[in-house]
């Protein structure tokens, strides 16, 4: 199993909007993918800029087959516009 963080800060004046992208990316990769454990976003307790992505994948190919996806190109050229900074990722192999 695989696990990923990912956290965005948004833009100023366009967090409903960055909310809006990503809970819409979210559904498309429930519906189009396999091999996802869970793909959950988050909101920042007490921050309306600061989201980030929980999520699992069956294995490493699943992972990287994810970041091949329409969806994922169509995110990443949306998410300039969008956030005040690059997003960060972490990437974690299950121990337990």
């Amino acid at each position: 199993m695989i696990g990923v963080l990912v956290v965005f800060e948004a833009r100023p004046g366009k967090e409903l909007e960055l909310e809006e992208t990503l809970k819409a990316f979210v559904k498309k990769v429930l519906k189009r993918e396999k091999g996802i454990g869970y793909f959950d976003l988050y909101k920042h307790m007490g921050s309306e800029q600061h989201f980030a992505f929980f999520e699992q994948y069956e294995s490493e190919e699943v992972f990287r087959a994810h970041g091949d996806t329409k969806h994922f190109k169509e995110l990443e050229a949306k998410l300039g516009e969008l956030l005040a900074t690059p997003p960060g990722m972490n990437v974690h192999n299950l121990v337990t």
